[in-house]
Formats: structure tokens, sequence, C-alpha cells
């Protein structure tokens, strides 16, 4: 039997008390879609609005409150300002939640009905008020698709021509053909989507010339490592007025064209079109930080600031487009269980002046951008440069359907952050990119984690110079480890599992798997003493690894890892060139008869060929042959926590 003496009781008694008194303290507030902002948002009497239940919330200074948002559809017409008025502690924390099983959808447009037009047969959907076009359409929940020439793929372009103040291309006899049907006014709002190398330009068409049958978008002039290749270069027009069935155009900024698809009728038939830019920004200042506030059980949808006239001009990784979740001189703020889906821009930007942010157990999906970028182009005074931000258990996928440039995860200029467990696939550019200096000069970025992450079905053939992990610059502290990476694929040239680029500099890769990947596992532009070491790099395309530019140090250690190949095209570019140091590294495809006098185990210390036997469990290889433990210095991996916990 537990005998307790009289301090225990004391103790006992006064761990009663706090937690009572705790949950005393502790507020509610009800959200309903049949509440009243009138009301006092009790569970009998609750507010309509989110952003009234949290002018609530700001007179219990001293509580912790809950501000529980009943099931149904809300529609912002404006967003959320958090500012630092709503600088809380852990003791007075806000937690705003939606029912886990039943989430409320908060959109950013109004339901919208549509009239026939009995000549056509289109349906007719009015925006008034509006000032911009619109990229994103759902009917009933479900996106539907801009119209485009092609309505599938791309053309090519055909004897560009490029100026400081537009673009042209010859158009197809075909695409020619259609254009010349088109009104001026159709015709003037009509933009073309360039994918170039790692990027791409939106731009509204100018100018054609129908005895050339030529194109033309002005804009500005952009770098130099941008090119447009005759008969390569691909391209699109979007919001043209040659519908498919299911597909829409902007006619002018307030009205949208839609083609009904077969057993649509229009009286049992909603629309929304995104109106809102944000949902929430969450936005102290540089002497008081905005903290303590969660963010839970929200399905968050049709949201995103639109493209204008002005287009979209080449930005890596589309880092110029806003988000519809904003936190900048913020900490401690937790965002779980979100649904983030059918955006115009990125879903999360974390700015500067950031720290002990969490985005965790999200589901992100139908993104015209990104899903996460953290920090500014500019990087910050280092003290004000966003720290221990956690990425984990996110499933983040169809991204860049807008900007195809997007990455899904971007660390532009940030330190400490730990990027964990998400299920990134379908983008058309890099999963995880990581930096933001290109070269040797002085980053912020660095102590960053890239690890256990499932990264797959990128590239898809549209844009180059890609990777599941992408880094830049000096990342001192930084590691990349029991990542896979899989199926990426290049236009012509850069699908790579991990890719190191411009200055990449004193990063660990170690145990992560990647294969299936267009060109290589690895690859290194260039850089100084990173570690690639015990990682397995199978059935890639060109080559098993690849490096680019040969400098006058040693450019990385490369250890203890597995090699497998269709051929024995092991190494590409200049790999036998590059100073490095390299030992242990087992190399198998079924040409290979012996390492003597290849370039590619040239300076590896105790090389073996050997046969893993590489088994495939789901998205995992792993050696069947036991003996490469003992044989060699490659240590098993244990990728059973690979992708998302749930």
């Amino acid at each position: 039997m537990l005998k307790f003496s009289p301090v225990h009781f004391r103790y006992i008694i006064l761990c009663v008390f706090f937690l009572s008194s705790n949950l005393l303290a502790q507020k509610k507030i009800f959200v309903s879609t049949d509440g009243d902002d009138a009301a006092p948002g009790t569970s009998q009497k609750p507010v309509k609005s989110l952003q009234k239940a949290l002018d609530l919330a700001k007179s219990y200074s001293q509580d912790s409150v809950r501000i529980i948002v009943g099931s149904g559809d809300y529609y912002l017409s404006q967003p959320i300002l958090l500012d630092k008025s709503f600088a809380r502690t852990e003791k007075n924390r806000i937690v705003i939640m939606g029912n886990e099983s039943n989430p409320p959808t908060f959109y950013g447009g109004q339901k919208l009905k549509a009239r026939l037009d009995k000549k056509s047969g289109y349906w007719i959907i009015s925006r008034t008020g509006s000032k911009s076009f619109t990229q994103m359409l759902s009917r009933n929940g479900k996106q539907k698709l801009i119209s485009s020439l092609p309505s599938q793929g791309y053309f090519k372009i055909i004897n560009p021509e490029r100026t400081e103040t537009f673009i042209s291309t010859k158009a197809e006899k075909e695409l020619a053909k259609k254009i010349e049907s088109f009104s001026p006014a159709e015709m003037a709002n009509i933009y073309g989507v360039f994918n170039i190398q790692w990027s791409n330009i939106i731009r509204l068409l100018s100018h054609y010339d129908a005895k050339n049958r030529r194109l033309q978008f002005n804009g500005p002039n952009f770098g130099p490592w941008y090119s447009l290749k005759d008969k390569q270069t691909e391209y699109r027009l979007i919001n043209v007025p040659v519908l498919d069935e299911g597909r829409w155009y902007n006619a002018d900024h307030q009205t949208v064209i839609y083609r009904p698809e077969k057993g649509e009728t229009i009286e049992n038939s909603t629309f929304i079109v995104p109106e809102v830019d944000k949902l929430i920004e969450f936005t102290g200042d540089t002497s008081t930080k905005i903290t303590n506030i969660t963010l839970s059980n929200i399905c968050i949808e049709q949201f995103g600031k639109a493209l204008g006239r002005q287009g979209f001009e080449p930005s890596q990784s589309a880092v110029s487009v806003d988000a519809v979740l904003t936190l900048e001189n913020a900490s401690k703020i937790s965002l779980k269980n979100l649904v983030v889906q059918n955006i115009q821009t990125h879903a999360v930007w974390i700015k500067d002046n950031c720290d002990y942010i969490s985005i965790s157990n999200n589901n992100f999906n139908s993104l015209a951008a990104g899903a996460i970028k953290v920090g500014n182009e500019q990087a910050p005074p280092k003290n004000m440069a966003s720290s221990n931000i956690l990425i984990t258990d996110n499933v983040i996928k169809n991204g860049g359907l807008f900007y195809t440039c997007a990455a899904a995860v971007n660390l532009l200029n940030a330190r400490d952050c730990r990027v964990l467990h998400n299920d990134i696939s379908d983008f058309f550019y890099t999963g995880i990119s990581v930096g933001w200096v290109w070269g040797y000069g002085e980053s912020v970025t660095k102590n960053n984690e890239i690890a256990y992450n499932h990264i797959y079905h990128l590239g898809k053939g549209v844009l180059d110079d890609l990777a599941g992990v992408y880094t830049l610059g000096i990342s001192d502290g930084t590691v990349i480890h029991h990542n896979i990476v899989h199926d990426i694929n290049s236009k012509e040239y850069g699908g790579w599992g991990f890719y190191t680029d411009e200055g990449s500099s004193n990063i660990r890769i170690i145990n992560n798997l990647a294969y299936n990947c267009s060109d290589a596992g690895f690859h290194q532009h260039y850089g100084r003493n990173n570690l690639i070491e015990n990682n397995i790099f199978a059935w890639n395309g060109k080559a098993a690894v690849e490096a680019s530019r040969v400098e006058d140090h040693n450019s990385f250690n490369f250890n203890n890892n597995i090699l497998v190949m269709r051929n024995n095209d092991f190494t590409g570019r200049n790999w036998q060139h590059i100073k490095k140091k390299m030992k242990g590294n087992v190399y198998f495809s079924s040409q290979i008869k012996s390492l003597e006098g290849s370039r590619f185990s040239s300076g590896d210390a105790n090389s073996v060929i050997m046969d893993p036997k590489l088994r495939a469990d789901g998205f995992v290889l792993q050696p069947a042959n036991t003996e490469i433990f003992s044989a060699t210095d490659f240590k098993p991996i244990d990728f059973r926590n690979v992708g998302t916990r749930k």
C-alpha cells in the first residue's frame, strides 16, 4: 500500500489547485455559420466570423483562449490581420481550432451562380467589383482548368526573337488560324506561358502579326542565363476563347465564361473564384513579436493574389510570389492539421524575424506555386534571420500548377530549421531548396536539417536544372540524411536526386537513397568540403553521380556509397578532374568487369565491385546481399520512418 506524507498531500493539493485554476482561466469563444457577430461568443450564442472571435479574444488578455470554429463554410471578403497586440505567452495562448473529423472550410471568395448564354450554350459567371483576372475556378468544390492552346502539352517556339522590350515566336499554322479568328478584345486577354530552363515567364500577348504569323509578348529583358531555343523551348497560350468541356476563360476582369461538362446543370452548380489574397497575416514588429497562437483543423481554399496584367518574369523557385498565410516578426506560431488547396500563390510564407514556428501534419494540394517558403530574397541582418522553423509530417503535392518553377519547400535565408518526414510529389521543379547565395559569399543559411522526406515525381519533363533536394551557398552545419528521392525527370538536363549548386559548402549528405532520376543521383555544380557518404544511387539515367566545375580546392569527400547502373556510366561530366577524396565505394552493373584503369574509380581507395542485390519494398530499395555490410564499410540505412508518420 502506498503511503503519503503530509508534504506529499500538500503537493497534490497544490497541483490540483493550479490545474483547476488553469482550466477555469481558459476562455472559450464559439464561431458558427449560424452565429451573430453581435453575440457574446458562447456555445449557445456563437459569433459568425473568425475576425470577431479574435477581437473578443483580445479582451481576455490574461487568460488562455480557445476559439472553436464550427463545421461549415465561411466566405471571407478580406484577410484577417493579427498584429503585435496578439503577443501572448504560453499561459494565455490563443488556439483557433475546428472539428478534427469535420473541419470548417474558409473560402477566399463568395459563392457565385452562372447564367446561360443561349447562343453559345456556355455559362456566364459574373464577378461584380473584381479588378483582376482569376487563375482558378471551382465548381461544387472541384477545380476546373483554365483554357489553353494546346489543351494538353505545349507548342515549341519557332524562330524566336528576344530584345530589351519583348520576346516573340512564329506560330504554327493551326495555331495561327485559331488566333486569327479571335476578336481584338479576346486577343488582348491572352497570356503566353514559356518554360525556360529552371523558370517560367507569363506575359500578355501584346501583338499578333498575321502576315508573318508572329506572336509578340512585351516585357523587360531577363538574365542571359535564360535562353529561348528554337524548336526546343516550350510554351502555351492560356485564357483563350477556345473551350473544351469543363474549361473556362476570363472574358474581362468581371466575367468568366465556362463550358459545362456533360451532365452538369446550371441549377445545381455553384462556383467560387479567389477574390481575397490571404486568410491570415501574422505580423508583429521588430520590438514586439506576435506570439503563441495555434491554428488547427481548418480547410483553406480559393485564396491568393491573382496574376496581374504585368505577368510574371523569371524567378527561381517562384520566390517573388506571395502566400495565403504569412508570418513576419512572429514566434511560437503553430499551423497544424490544415488542408490548404486550390490557391493561386504559395501556401505559407515565413518572412524575416520569425522563430519557433511549427508547420505540421498539414495537407497542401493543388497549388499555383509552392507550399512553404522561409525567409526573403534579400538576406537580413544575422539577428533578423528566421530560425528554428519545424516543417514536419506534411503531405505536399500537385504544385507549380501556374508558376511551374515553384519549389515545394524553400529555405531562402534561414538557419536552424528542420524539414522532416514530409511527403512531397508532383511538382515541376525542386522538392526542397536550401540557401539563397550563389557562390562563396557570406550566408545566414546554416545548421539546417533535411531528413526522412519522401520526394518523388518531380520535373515531369517540363523544366531543367532541378533536384529532389537542392542547395546553394555556404551552409555550415547543414545535414541531409535519410531521404528517399526517386522519379525526377528534367526536360533536357539536370534531373538529379541531390544537387549541391553554386558555392554549396560544408554540407553533409549521408544515408540517403536516390533512384530513377533522369540525370544522376548526385550532382555538384561547384562547392567545397561537402561530405557524400553512405548513400545509395541506383538506376539513374545518365550517370550515378556527376560534377561540373573544376576548382583548386577539395570539392567533396565521397565515401562508402553504393552506385548501381544498368551500364558502366557511373560518373559523368568532369568527375575525374574534380579535386575530391574517395574511398570505400561499391560499384555494380551487369556489364562491369573490373575497376582497373576506370575513370570512375580513379583515386577511390578500397573500392569494390559487388552486387548489392537491391530489392524494393514499396518505394524503399535496400541491399538484399547482407555480405556487403561485412565486406565493405557501407552501413545499413534505416528507412522505416521516411515520409509522414500518420
